[in-house]
């Protein structure tokens, strides 16, 4: 599924308005279903967040990648 961010940062998703980042104003995210609960936010590849459908909010994504490929890339 793709969802479009508002010129505020907010993204309407199944009756709930969501704010992501104002940095997100006017682009598209791509949504994946994780559960019937929840919803993954991608932006060009990266999981920014995941939406809680039962209460709407937006709940931190934590990156699985181990920490020692992250120093080794520069991401830490």
């Amino acid at each position: 599924m793709i969802g479009e961010v508002n010129d505020i940062g907010n993204l309407h998703f199944e009756g709930h308005r969501i704010f992501l980042s104002s940095a997100l104003a006017d682009e598209e995210v791509g949504l994946e279903e994780i559960s019937d609960r929840h919803v993954k936010i991608h932006f060009y590849g990266v999981s920014i967040g995941v939406i809680d459908l039962y209460t709407g909010k937006l709940l931190q994504f934590k990156n699985p990648m181990p920490s020692s490929i992250a120093s080794e890339s520069g991401f830490l």
